[in-house]
């Protein structure tokens, strides 16, 4: 469904949201997906989501590295 999912899909371009539950979504979404995509930008998502900065904005927010 909606929500950060279909936000990392479309930020990263990893592939082609279809809404759930919508046959006209899923056909949208094949006849875009057959036509080509944008290359998925899979550095930048590992980068933006990796083990380490994600502990480290919790620790930041729990103040236990200052």
């Amino acid at each position: 469904g909606q929500g950060n999912l279909k936000t990392m899909v479309s930020h990263y371009q990893l592939g082609v949201w279809v809404e759930p539950d919508s046959i006209e979504s899923l056909v949208e979404g094949l006849q875009l997906w057959s036509s080509g995509l944008p290359t998925p930008r899979w550095e930048a998502y590992e980068a933006d989501n990796s083990w380490q900065k994600n502990a480290k904005i919790v620790a930041d927010r729990m103040n236990l590295l200052n």
